[in-house]
């Protein structure tokens, strides 16, 4: 109990912190959500002069175009597409229900006690050998006006979730230094017949260059390149957009964020008031 007292002040303050975090993000969304249609945001076409708007809040839409292709060069592996992604699974003990099992994780395991005080060890995943994503680089429209790779990620991680087509595709038949196929697309040094511990496989896919009929795309115009400003203005779309509707989504964007932010700061201040008074109340019956 006496440990319990102590430590009930510091969990008091790392609330407050984390709350104040909270508030600070959930506020700087909430400026964000303010953009509206007096903020100056310039589309650019075909007939557009770039270096007069050099430094501006600029929109483009158009047809994409792969200027460089991805080429992961640990490995030698390059694709024709947006993005390559590398991805590295080790065969490791995890706990299911009390019952021990064996399964590749592209995710680190800790070790494992079994009911039975049983210890089961996962290895370190090699310290050269991870996860990775590389990125091509894009140009957008009939002036194929560069993008930075922001967009290329944004438009992956987000549309992936509604639309169908932006899916990445395993690379099939590749050729690999000291590596063999074992199915479904993974490549390893070991014996696939007889996996051990420890045991790494490989896997290779890619945002195909087709996967991109048109996108919209909204940043700084910096150096000639669209740059994705986060903490500014930041926009990808799969597919054609016009500036209002830009605006309408992401005012609803942050404007959501905000309010996550702020309902979550408010718990954790709820919470550390209610741990402050059980630190009171317990000084006092001790």
């Amino acid at each position: 109990m006496k440990k319990f007292l102590q430590l009930l002040p510091m969990a008091t303050i790392v609330l407050v912190i984390f709350a104040l975090i909270s508030f600070v993000w959930g506020s700087d969304q909430k400026r964000m959500a303010t953009v509206d249609e007096n903020f100056e945001i310039i589309e650019i076409n075909e007939e557009s002069n770039l270096s007069e708007n050099e430094g501006k809040y600029v929109v483009v839409t158009g047809t994409p175009k792969v200027t460089e292709t991805p080429s992961d060069t640990l490995f030698g592996v390059k694709s024709d597409g947006y993005v390559l992604v590398r991805t590295v699974e080790m065969y490791q003990y995890t706990i299911i229900d009390d019952a021990v099992y064996k399964h590749f994780s592209s995710i680190q395991n800790e070790d494992i006690k079994g009911k039975h005080g049983e210890s089961y060890v996962n290895p370190d995943f090699p310290s050269d050998l991870k996860n990775a994503v590389f990125f091509g680089k894009m140009a957008v429209g009939q002036n194929e006006i560069p993008v930075s790779e922001d967009f290329i990620e944004t438009i992956r991680t987000k549309q992936s979730c509604v639309s169908d087509k932006i899916e990445l595709k395993d690379i099939e038949n590749l050729e690999i230094k000291g590596y063999k196929s074992c199915g479904d697309g993974y490549y390893t040094k070991a014996d696939p017949d007889n996996w051990k511990i420890g045991d790494i496989r490989i896997k290779f896919s890619y945002l195909p260059s087709d996967a991109l009929d048109k996108v919209t795309v909204g940043g700084l115009l910096k150096n000639g390149v669209v740059t994705y400003e986060e903490q500014h203005f930041g926009y990808a779309s799969d597919s054609e957009k016009s500036i209002p509707e830009i605006i309408t989504e992401t005012r609803g964007e942050h404007g959501n964020n905000a309010n996550g932010l702020y309902t979550i700061g408010i718990i954790e201040i709820i919470i550390a008031v209610i741990v402050f008074f059980i630190k009171k109340l317990r000084s006092k019956k001790v």
